[in-house]
Order: structure tokens, then C-alpha cells, then sequence
């Protein structure tokens, strides 16, 4: 009896220990994403999660007007960005470095880089 009952507090601590470790099942909602506007531009961003590999940040971007505009992205630990985007497109900026993980500071319409 003793020892069936010291299998079971090792079977449980196990269980809690393999428990800890596994990720969510939708691990990626675990970073929300930020989402705005300024000027013609729309625009969102999401951080790699704490488990990935790299540290970066992606900025999708739409200009929604249909004349050329521009676009500046100020990010910490890495070089801002200033971007001119042609009418109604969409794309995207990556931002990254080796140590840090970048954040996103400020996303701004700008007359001239």
C-alpha cells in the first residue's frame, strides 16, 4: 500500500511537470496585436512570441488614399524606418535585432522624410 501510494505522488508530480511545459494550443494569441490609424494609413503590429527564435516585430501597413504618401515608423533597439508607399497598397516592414526585441514606438504620416 505504501508504495502504490508513493507511484502515485510521483505519477502526479510528473504529469504537473509536463503540464507546465507545454505551450497553449493557440499559442499565438498569447501576444495580442496593436492596431491603428494615422492619417491615409492603417496599420498593425504584432511581437514574436516569447518562444520564437528571433527577436523582431512586423508592421503591415495600407495606404487607403490614392496618391502617394508617406510613412514614418520609429521603433527602439533598431533603425526607424521612413517609408514612402504609392496609393491604395499594402505591405509589410520587419524589424529586428540580435539582443533586444524591438518596440514599436511611434507610427506616424509624415509630409517628407
Amino acid at each position: 500500500m505504501k508504495i502504490l501510494g508513493k507511484a502515485a505522488i510521483v505519477a502526479a508530480t510528473a504529469s504537473m511537470a509536463v503540464g507546465a511545459l507545454t505551450l497553449p494550443a493557440n499559442a499565438s494569441s498569447v501576444s495580442a496585436a496593436t492596431a491603428g490609424k494615422t492619417g491615409c494609413f492603417t496599420y498593425n503590429y504584432k511581437y514574436a512570441p516569447w518562444y520564437a527564435p528571433s527577436n523582431s516585430v512586423t508592421v503591415h501597413y495600407t495606404n487607403t488614399c490614392k496618391t502617394t504618401k508617406r510613412l514614418h515608423i520609429r521603433v527602439s533597439h533598431s533603425k526607424d524606418a521612413c517609408l514612402t508607399v504609392k496609393g491604395k497598397t499594402t505591405s509589410k516592414k520587419r524589424f529586428s535585432n540580435a539582443l533586444y526585441i524591438p518596440r514599436v514606438q511611434e507610427i506616424k504620416q509624415v509630409t517628407r522624410c
